[in-house]
């Protein structure tokens, strides 16, 4: 029985370390899946997602999502405290900041 278990023992080793095949547990929603997504924020219980037409929000775990910023390509966010800082491309390229989950924007980038 010894010697038995000891001609499998290196294969059960073997298969001890084969990845198991799992499922995604991803869903989609209505989110802006008609853009890339460039950059995600997070600010409290909101996300941001940044993409190639502007910013759009959730507050209901990407349920679903209102543009809050669009028509510019949005590359990067940054959430300071209660600014949001967004970071655009394209002709207005520049840095806007909001205060009001985007509702209202300031040019802040001065032309960069």
């Amino acid at each position: 029985m010894k010697k038995l278990f000891l001609s499998f023992a290196p294969w059960l080793v073997a298969l001890a370390f084969i990845p198991s095949v799992s499922i995604s547990q991803w869903v989609q929603t209505n989110g802006p899946c008609s853009f890339t997504i460039n950059c995600f924020a997070i600010s409290g219980t909101t996300l941001f997602a940044g993409t190639e037409d502007g910013v759009y929000l959730s507050t209901n775990n990407g349920a679903s999502w209102k543009g809050v910023l669009t028509g510019l390509p949005v590359y990067s966010l940054a959430v300071s405290g209660t600014r949001l800082f967004v970071g655009t491309g394209g002709y207005y390229g520049g840095l806007f900041s909001s205060t009001d989950n985007g509702r209202t924007w300031s040019d802040v980038g001065g032309g960069l």
